[in-house]
């Protein structure tokens, strides 16, 4: 059986204790720049993307897009090329005859206009490439071997050996006169 003294010291505990963080600690837990998003919360079904009407064969790549002191910017670029141009809206591309009409956000496309006519060209997706992990060679508690240590190793229970090297000591004494 178990004493009364136990019980009574057990559930005076438990009511002592809070059940989760509240207040400064548990915002501090849920605003933290360290935790990855979405910490302590239930993964969610992920949001379905809307899809994308297949890129119109375009001789330009729309590669970025900017907003600068309330006037839009897009980064345009001819096909294969490394190189392309920043344009306001209502601003002409001289050497490639183009000149940019407007941006849809919704859509994520551009409209310029073309000798050919007018084109819609759609923003290019991003390509992430994540960065691995850094992992340590070593296993938590291990030292690494230098590169230059040989097979033998001194034992770890002998002093070591030091080179015989002569001590030079230089006395001063103090100038009488």
């Amino acid at each position: 059986m178990i004493p009364l003294r136990t019980i009574l010291v057990a559930s005076l505990t438990a009511s002592l204790l809070p059940a989760a963080p509240v207040g400064p600690l548990e915002s501090l837990v849920q605003d933290s720049p360290f935790l990855p998003p979405g910490y302590r919360s239930s993964p969610a079904a992920p949001t379905p993307q809307p899809e994308r009407a297949p890129p119109a064969a375009s001789r330009f790549a729309l590669t970025g897009v900017t907003t600068h002191d309330g006037v839009l910017r897009i980064s345009l670029r001819p096909q294969g090329q490394r190189r392309g141009r920043w344009l306001r809206t209502g601003e002409s591309w001289e050497g490639e005859n183009l000149r940019f009409l407007r941006f849809d956000e919704d859509a994520m496309v551009a409209v310029v206009e073309t000798v050919n006519g007018t084109e819609v060209i759609p923003l290019k997706k991003p390509r992430v490439i994540p960065i691995p992990p850094a992992s340590s060679p070593n296993p938590p508690g291990t030292f690494p071997v230098p590169p230059n240590a040989g097979g033998d190793r001194p034992d770890p229970g002998q002093p070591a050996e030091r080179p015989n090297v002569p001590v030079r000591r230089r006395v001063i004494q103090p100038a009488q006169g």
